[in-house]
C-alpha cells in the first residue's frame, strides 16, 4: 500500500470494534522494500547539485510511490520503500534553475504526461537496482512585458500561460508590478503564449498580438516561440487591448424599479461565456470588458430566485440556449449601449426533502424542474431539508424531480409525487403536475427519498 491514492484501503481485513472495548492485535510485519538510487549533477558543467532537486518514483498509473533529496555533501539520492515492480524515476528542480527530467534524460516540464514518457526502471526487492543518474541541463526561459494598448502603461498581475506544441499548457506565471515576466525552467522547444488580465478589463491576447476570445481560442494557432536552453527567448512582449464592453439598465418588470445586483452573462456564438457584468443600485451595468469585436448573446438573471431569466431582447428564458436571443454588436475599445432588460418576477417551488423512513433531513441534493414538454427550465438545491427553485418561474404546469448528493447514503431519485425515477429511464412528464401562478410560490412539494441498493467493488 504506497499511499492513500493507489492503495485501496477497503481492500484490506476490515477489523471490528465494539464500544468501550480495546481491538489487540492489530499487527503489521513492514517488508523492507527495494529502491532506487544515483547522483544529480549539472549537464556540461558536472556540477553536483541538491538544493531544490527532488527525486520521485512513480508506478505504473502515474501515482508518487517514494520521494528523495539528493544529499549536498555528494548529490546522491535514495528512493526507498518500493515493492517490486516497474517505476518512472524524475528529477525536479523548484528552483526552474535546471531542466526537470525523466529518466532517460527526457526533459520535462511538469505535467504528468511526461512520466510516461520515460523509460521504467526495474525495482526488486532484495535486489541493487542499477544507478539511476540525471545530469541536468540549465533551462531557457521565455521573457517579455505587458502593457497595456494605446496607452503603454504596465500591466500588473497579467496572467501568461505557455503551450507546448499540441497546446497543453506547461507553464504560466505573473507580470510584476513594472509589467515584466519571466517564466523559467523551459527546455528546448517550439511553444506558444497567451496573455490575460485577471481584472477582465482588457481583451485575452494570443502571442503574437492577436486578441481572442478564450476559450474557444486555439493557442497553436499563434506565433510559435522557439527556446533554446540555457538562453534566454527574450521580447515576448504583449501589448493588451481594452475590451468591448456591453451596458444598459435592468428593472422590475410592471414597476420599472431598478434591479440592483443583477447578473449580466455575455455569450459567444455558440453559447459560451465569455463576459459578466453586475448591475448596481440604479440598476446600471456594464460588462468588465474582455471581448473584442464580434457578435454576442446577452442574458440577464436575478439578484435572487424570484426573477425570471431573459435573452435580450426581452424574451423569457427558462432552460433555454443564449443564442436564441438577437446578437448585439461589440466593437473593441468602445461600449455598446442601450441593451436593456426588466426582468418580471415568477413563481417558485419550494418543499421538503427527507430520507424515507428515517425522516432525516436532506442536504447537498438537488431538485429538478421541467416545463410540459419535459425541458429541463429550473433547478433547487436542497439544504437542511428545504429547497427552493433557483430561478422564477412563469404560470404554468410543471413536473420535479429530486435527487439526493452523488456521494450520499444511496438514495433513489423520485418524481413527484412519489414515483420511482431512474435517471436513464425517467420521462418527468409522467409525474404529478405541479401548478405555478406567478408570483406566488407553490408550496409543498415534498420528497421523502427512499434507500437504494448499492454496487460496490475495487478497481485495480
Amino acid at each position: 500500500c504506497l499511499n492513500p491514492w493507489s492503495c485501496g484501503v477497503t481492500s484490506g481485513t476490515p477489523i471490528p470494534v465494539t464500544d468501550g472495548v480495546d481491538t489487540s492485535g492489530i499487527d503489521f510485519g513492514l517488508e523492507i522494500g527495494g529502491y532506487v538510487m544515483g547522483h544529480v549533477w549539472e549537464d556540461v558543467t558536472f556540477a553536483l547539485l541538491s538544493s531544490g532537486i527532488t527525486i520521485a518514483a512513480y508506478d505504473t498509473r502515474g501515482y508518487v510511490a517514494s520521494t528523495a533529496t539528493p544529499r549536498a555533501s555528494d548529490s546522491q539520492y535514495i528512493v526507498f520503500g518500493l515493492p517490486t515492480g516497474d517505476y518512472f524515476v524524475g528529477a525536479w528542480d523548484s528552483t526552474k534553475v535546471h531542466v526537470s527530467e525523466i529518466h532517460d534524460e527526457i526533459p520535462a516540464t511538469g505535467i504528468l504526461d511526461d512520466v510516461f514518457e520515460g523509460t521504467p526502471v526495474h525495482v526488486v526487492v532484495d535486489d541493487p537496482t542499477p544507478s539511476v543518474g540525471f545530469g541536468l541541463a540549465v533551462a531557457g526561459s521565455i521573457e517579455g512585458t505587458v502593457t497595456e494598448q494605446g496607452t503603454g502603461t504596465p500591466i500588473a498581475g497579467a496572467f501568461v500561460e505557455v503551450y507546448d506544441g499540441e497546446g497543453t499548457r506547461v507553464l504560466f506565471g505573473n507580470s510584476t508590478g513594472s509589467g515584466t515576466f519571466t517564466l523559467s525552467g523551459v527546455p528546448s522547444g517550439t511553444y506558444f503564449a497567451t496573455c490575460s488580465d485577471p481584472s477582465r478589463t482588457h481583451v485575452l491576447e494570443l502571442w503574437d498580438d492577436v486578441d481572442l476570445p478564450c476559450p474557444p481560442c486555439d493557442v497553436t494557432t499563434g506565433t510559435p516561440i522557439a527556446v533554446t536552453e540555457p538562453s534566454p527567448t527574450t521580447g515576448i512582449d504583449f501589448d493588451l487591448a481594452n475590451g468591448g464592453r456591453i451596458s444598459g439598465t435592468v428593472t422590475v418588470e410592471g414597476s420599472g424599479a431598478p434591479l440592483q445586483s443583477a447578473v449580466v452573462y455575455v455569450h459567444d456564438d455558440i453559447g459560451r461565456q465569455v463576459d459578466i457584468g453586475l448591475s448596481a443600485a440604479d440598476g446600471t451595468y456594464t460588462t468588465f470588458g474582455a471581448v473584442p469585436t464580434g457578435s454576442y448573446y446577452v442574458t440577464a438573471y436575478g439578484p435572487t430566485g424570484e426573477f425570471i431569466p431573459e435573452v435580450y431582447p426581452g424574451t423569457q428564458c427558462l432552460g433555454c440556449s443564449p443564442t436564441s436571443g438577437t446578437p448585439v454588436a461589440v466593437t473593441l475599445g468602445d461600449d455598446t449601449t442601450g441593451i436593456d432588460f426588466s426582468l418580471a418576477t415568477g413563481g417558485q417551488i419550494t418543499g421538503a426533502a427527507t430520507i424515507e423512513g428515517w425522516g432525516d433531513p436532506l442536504s447537498d441534493g438537488y431538485v429538478y424542474v421541467y416545463d410540459s414538454g419535459g425541458n429541463l427550465v429550473g433547478s433547487g438545491y436542497m439544504w437542511q431539508g428545504v429547497y427552493e427553485t433557483s430561478t422564477g418561474l412563469p404560470t404554468g404546469t410543471y413536473f420535479a424531480t429530486a435527487a439526493g448528493p452523488a456521494a450520499g447514503v444511496g438514495l433513489q431519485r423520485e418524481l413527484f409525487d412519489d414515483f420511482p425515477c431512474p435517471q436513464i429511464l425517467c420521462t418527468p412528464t409522467t409525474g404529478t403536475p405541479v401548478g405555478v401562478t406567478a408570483p406566488d410560490p407553490t408550496t409543498n412539494v415534498d420528497f421523502d427519498l427512499p434507500l437504494g441498493g448499492r454496487i460496490q467493488g475495487f478497481v485495480a
